[in-house]
């Protein structure tokens, strides 16, 4: 397999991140900058996410991307909340996640895959439920919450912008 390049923008050049000995690239260990401004540049980038869900990632769609899996140290995510509707969160944060419920567990351990780290499966335990909060492109202030894959799927995101990868949290690797 041909190794994915991600370009950057560094001091003005186009260039390509560097990958780690396993393909993972740099920039995506690194937390995300909040967006201060909702402008063309950060609209602009909504829609090439938004378009790259429609193509065809490894032989299957993608239900979410971060901006960084593209190149864009910005808090912006763009995912699918269910088959027919896409939303986009601005600066994203989860305020509360559940693990417990009257003593019982509340996480669900299933396979996740990522598009940055292609090719690989890994079994990862999540909350099967969070509440997240950010900005719809408008500015305004929403609150998604999520139960099971639409946690799941919330939680990988924004673990995407804090820099963490699902081959930091899983409790193995599949292949």
């Amino acid at each position: 397999m041909a190794e994915r390049k991600l370009l950057v923008i560094e001091n003005g050049e186009l260039m390509v991140a560097q990958a780690d000995k396993r393909g993972i690239h740099s920039l995506l260990r690194k937390k995300s900058e909040p967006v201060k401004t909702i402008d063309g540049v950060v609209r602009e980038v909504v829609e090439f996410l938004e378009y790259q869900m429609t193509l065809q990632h490894h032989g299957r769609g993608a239900n979410g991307f971060a901006a960084v899996q593209f190149g864009e140290l910005i808090r912006v995510i763009v995912f699918k909340r269910d088959t027919l509707t896409t939303l986009v969160l601005v600066n994203p944060v989860i305020i509360s996640e559940s693990w417990w419920t009257r003593g019982q567990k509340d996480s669900v351990t299933k396979i996740e895959e990522c598009f940055s780290i292609p090719e690989h499966a890994f079994i990862v335990t999540r909350p099967k439920m969070v509440k997240c909060r950010g900005l719809n492109l408008n500015g305004e202030t929403v609150t998604i919450k999520g139960r099971d894959s639409l946690a799941r799927l919330l939680k990988h995101e924004v673990d995407h912008l804090d820099g963490i990868l699902i081959d930091e949290i899983a409790e193995r690797r599949l292949y």
